[in-house]
């Protein structure tokens, strides 16, 4: 059985064997358009979203880096300053914990220097 519809927007329009949403279209281009346009905005919109959420997401992470960065770079330091406040302190040391304080001393500027100091 076929069906044959004319278009109410143009009458020479022939709807022979075209698919329901090619007749949605052809009776209600104004509405359909409007639909699709509207779809496309939501779909910019989210999309938008999305990629804001994600460099969000990357941004806390830089952060995070950069607050433990900076924490670890605190302790150290204060690590630093209390060995070597020791060594200056007590002069009469064994040559053993002077030996391991100065060995500490160097990794740990040596890890200040990695870390950007």
């Amino acid at each position: 059985m076929v069906i044959h519809f004319k278009s109410v927007i143009d009458p020479s329009v022939s709807f022979h064997n075209i698919s329901y949403n090619q007749m949605l279209l052809a009776l209600y281009p104004d509405i359909i358009k409007k639909a699709f346009a509207e779809y496309e905005k939501r779909l910019f919109e989210q999309t938008l979203q999305n990629e804001m959420e994600k460099k969000a997401a990357e941004w806390d992470g830089v952060i995070d880096a950069v607050q433990d960065s900076s924490s670890r770079r605190e302790r150290l330091e204060k690590r630093l300053i209390y060995l070597k406040d020791y060594l200056q302190k007590y002069d009469g040391v064994s040559e053993q914990i002077y030996n391991s304080f100065s060995k500490e001393i160097t990794e740990i500027e040596e890890e200040l220097g990695k870390l950007g100091g």
